[in-house]
Formats: C-alpha cells, structure tokens, sequence
C-alpha cells in the first residue's frame, strides 16, 4: 500500500508590509498625484526658482506620496523573486524626499538638490525595473498591473508640469485598488 504525500505549496513570503498596507499607500499616492496633476495644470509653475506657498504644498503632497511608493514597493516584494529591486525603489524615493522636504522648507532648491535628485532618481528607476522584472518572472501577478511600474516616474517628475501627475495617480489607484481586493494575482490557466 502506497501513501501519497501532498506537495507543498511554494511558501508564501510574508513581510511587515501587508497587500492592505501597500494597497491603502499606493491609492494615497494615487490620490496625491492626481491632485498635484490637477493643481500643476491649473496653476502653471512660473520659472522663478523661489518657491511660493502653492508649490511648498505642492511638495508637502509629493513627499507623502514618496513614501507611499516606498511601502508600495516594499509590499509588492511579497510577490517577487528578490528583494532588492524593491528595496532600491523605496531608497530612491525616500532619498528623493530629502530634496523636497529642504526645498519645502527653505523656499528654494539648495545647492546639494541636483545631485540628491539625480542619484535618488537613479535609484528609484533602477529598482522599479528590477522589481518589474522580478514580478514578472514570478508568474504570480497580473502583468498588467505591474508591466507599468518603472514609467510611473515619467509622468510624475518629467511631465509633472503638463499634469502627468493624473496618468500616474489613475495607475496607481489601478494598481492600490487590486492589492485591497486581492486582484493581483494572475489567474492560472489550466
């Protein structure tokens, strides 16, 4: 007589940033980025590098919503292969806030800002695309959902002054809204 022994499911990683958390933080930058899309196609930035009331808030909105795409990121590792990627996301986008939060404070981009912005953006572009890269191979999660996750940085910070802040915002509310209801998994043919 023969016994047959079940095979165990791929164990489930499991981590402090929850499908909820990552949802709740990717509909909160989703909901920032519109808003900040809205106000930057309203209120036309003017070239003066001086930085009035309107724009603090607009940096204060665009903080937040940094930190939320570092628990996004952080989140969406539940599904990956490695780690890394998102880990190096959530460190260009928290890096990227030292920049905003000065600015915000002092009125004006300080000297250090451009080099801060273009390694914290390196940062986050290179690891949005390992950790895309990592869903992918997984096979777990819907492609659609994920396939867009390095672009977000273009119309937030590219096309930010043409309101690309709305495009991102609407991915991420997407992207939020299938992680609360537990839509990002790829349905299995077969």
């Amino acid at each position: 007589m023969s016994t047959i022994t079940p095979v165990a499911a791929p164990p489930q990683r499991t981590g402090l940033v929850t499908d909820r958390l990552a949802g709740c933080a990717a509909a909160a930058a989703g909901v920032l980025s519109v808003v900040i899309g809205v106000l930057q196609v309203v209120f036309p930035q003017d070239e003066d590098p001086a930085i009035d009331p309107r724009t603090r808030g607009i940096l204060v909105m665009f903080t937040l919503s940094l930190w939320a795409l570092a628990l996004l990121f952080e989140g969406l590792t539940r599904y990956s292969r490695f780690r890394w990627g998102a880990h190096v996301a959530a460190a260009g986008t928290t890096l990227l806030t030292v920049g905003t939060v000065t600015s915000a404070i002092n009125g004006i981009d300080l000297e250090f800002f451009p080099v801060v912005a273009m390694a914290a953006n390196a940062l986050w572009l290179i690891g949005s695309i390992a950790l895309t890269v990592s869903l992918v191979r997984t096979r777990r999660v819907r492609l659609w959902l994920v396939l867009p996750l390095p672009f977000v940085q273009v119309p937030l910070l590219f096309l930010s002054q043409m309101g690309g802040g709305v495009v991102a915002g609407l991915y991420l509310l997407l992207l939020g809204g299938a992680l609360l209801r537990g839509g990002i998994l790829a349905r299995r043919r077969g």
